[in-house]
């Protein structure tokens, strides 16, 4: 089943390079002073892009890690659920924090008072999301770490799975008003945030997609497994 996991990480992979070209060459469509195709083959070039690929690759095999198990029939320790608990809050957190960012952006755009919520300029505004982004993750990882009462497995996986589906459609419904109104101002920074808003949503919206496609895979193999080996027939 490993092998399964592996192909759906990278049709996820491949999905996620395919859209960013048409979402960027989107963005940068509205900026006139700029050249869509070029700042969008710009920022393949950029470390911050990757970083957050290779985090999104990562996430989906630590979400992986379960279904993959539960597929091969092993043994599942409490320490192991633990993981796509943990996966899921910080996703859920991300969300949360991009979500906030995006109505503050399309509310108060570059304005003294967006500051004022996300820190102050600077470096400090760095640190003050990265704080609220630790706090989210903490407050998730209790929240979701109150499903491993759950008895099946498979069960606990698919809700966290709802989770995060939900969540993300959540954040869009607030992060493209919000960049429309931060568009239609023609602020300097904040359509940037609300844009971010955007492409976490489309992140982990398509992250939440993963184990259900393990599944169907799995499933898919079983039907084809025939039915009159002799292990089958015991």
């Amino acid at each position: 089943m490993k092998r399964w996991a592996i192909i759906t990480v990278l049709l996820y992979l491949a999905l996620v390079l395919s859209l960013t070209v048409p979402v960027f060459l989107v963005y940068f469509a509205f900026d006139k002073t700029t050249q869509p195709v070029v700042e969008t083959i710009t920022m393949f070039r950029e470390w911050g892009y990757w970083l957050w690929i290779g985090i999104s690759v990562v996430s989906q095999i630590l979400l992986l890690a379960v279904p993959v198990a539960l597929a091969e029939r092993r043994p599942r320790s409490r320490r192991q659920l633990l993981v796509p608990v943990i996966t899921a809050a910080f996703l859920f957190a991300f969300v949360c924090v991009s979500a906030v960012a995006a109505l503050v952006a399309g509310i108060w755009g570059d304005h003294d008072k967006m500051f004022a919520l996300l820190g102050e300029q600077g470096n400090r505004q760095i640190w003050a999301l990265f704080i609220y982004l630790l706090v989210a993750w903490t407050v998730w990882a209790v929240v979701f770490r109150r499903f491993l009462a759950a008895a099946d497995t498979e069960a606990l996986i698919r809700r966290l799975m709802r989770w995060l589906l939900r969540g993300s459609i959540l954040e869009l419904l607030v992060a493209v008003p919000s960049h429309v109104a931060a568009r239609h101002r023609q602020d300097c920074c904040a359509p940037a945030v609300s844009f971010w808003g955007i492409v976490t949503g489309l992140t982990v919206m398509l992250l939440s997609f993963g184990p259900g496609v393990l599944f169907l895979f799995v499933e898919r193999v079983r039907r084809l497994q025939p039915k009159d080996r002799p292990e089958n027939q015991a």
